[in-house]
């Protein structure tokens, strides 16, 4: 079976390319902003002024006996990273579609250690794979807010990867922008 590189892979491969490039010229300088509490105190951690920066989340996630995906995804931005808790509800179709893609739709909640999260609502398309139900995921996250110091997160994430539905495995890599 061929594989095909969409115009999203690609973007998201040229993406990655220049984001290396600009690592390695030291263009890329995070910002680092300290989290507040609600009493206006400063807890030990340094958070990842999310900001303007670019954003890459690797996670590995694995079906729970619910149903939703569990797992646990390291959060970059500009080489400086968070672990976080991953929480996927997806909705898969029972048949393809005409295209022969399965068409999904779904939600991610990140929870990091200091309690701030930040949600997604995902469409997600599933290309069949020449192993029975490994699946190639390619998708589009729209982040619609979160908790703590990231309330008011927004911005795109792009996700590839694989689905594997037989052991209840998915494995991503995301890339994209998150603005608070």
């Amino acid at each position: 079976m061929r594989h095909f590189i969409t115009p999203r892979r690609r973007r998201a491969v040229l993406a990655l390319v220049a984001a290396a490039a600009a690592g390695v010229c030291g263009l890329a300088r995070p910002r680092l902003a300290e989290a507040t509490l609600d009493d206006g105190a400063t807890p030990g951690a340094v958070w990842i002024d999310f900001g303007a920066n670019d954003v890459v989340l690797r996670s590995q996630l694995a079906r729970s006996p619910k149903g939703e995906f569990l797992g646990m995804a390291e959060v970059q931005a500009n080489g400086v990273g968070r672990w976080a808790q991953v929480t996927q509800q997806l909705s898969i179709p029972e048949t393809p579609a005409e295209d022969g893609l399965l068409h999904a739709t779904g939600t991610h909640v990140f929870l990091f250690a200091d309690g701030s999260s930040f949600t997604t609502l995902d469409e997600v398309l599933l290309t069949p794979t020449d192993t029975e139900g490994v699946y190639g995921l390619d998708g589009a996250l729209v982040i619609t807010g979160g908790t703590g110091v990231l309330a008011s997160a927004t911005g795109h994430l792009s996700l590839i990867g694989n689905l594997d539905l037989l052991h209840g495995q998915v494995g991503v890599d995301t890339r994209g922008r998150i603005q608070k």
